[in-house]
């Protein structure tokens, strides 16, 4: 069974790595505004593909740092449901607590980040379907018709070629 200051270690990596990803799930979310601001349907598809790969990847990173945050626990002694992270960042040792504790301060802002990012894009790309929503009904209305029925109303039909769900 590995050491604990080892278990330490490979916690702190785990934690950094969410961090960097949190850091690089932001930038794309930047890139991915420019893109939807300039209507850029590739950039827009290749950040939305990125972003659900950091996704991905931030979960296994968690899930790897709350099982060795589950063994460093158990090493320590300490009841893994009710040690909070700072009683994980203490057993862990020195040289890895402050470390790890700074990466855990860190991790909360940038999770924030990232989430206005992607609330920003959501509310861009919803304003462009509906603007899309908007055009397509204009576009698939079929002409006015000239011409009059037996009923002295105008012929035609009172279907749209196409209809869209306002509520999308």
């Amino acid at each position: 069974m590995p050491a604990r200051e080892q278990l330490g270690g490979a916690l702190l990596e785990c934690l950094q790595d969410v961090s960097s990803l949190l850091e690089h799930a932001h930038s794309t979310a930047a890139r991915q505004k420019m893109a939807l601001a300039d209507s850029d349907a590739e950039t827009i598809s290749a950040t939305s593909a990125s972003q659900e790969e950091v996704l991905r990847r931030i979960v296994q990173a968690d899930e790897r740092a709350a099982a060795l945050a589950a063994r460093i626990a158990d090493q320590a002694g300490l009841d893994i449901e009710t040690a909070n992270a700072r009683d994980i960042a203490q057993a862990a040792g020195a040289p890895h607590t402050a470390l790890i504790e700074r990466e855990l301060a860190r991790m909360p802002e940038l999770a924030r980040k990232v989430r206005d990012a992607n609330e920003v894009n959501s509310k861009l790309i919803a304003n462009g379907l509906d603007v899309i929503a908007s055009c397509l009904r204009i576009v698939a209305r079929e002409p006015e018709p000239t011409v009059y029925c037996r009923s002295a109303g105008l012929a035609g039909s009172d279907n749209w070629a196409l209809s869209l769900d306002s509520r999308v």
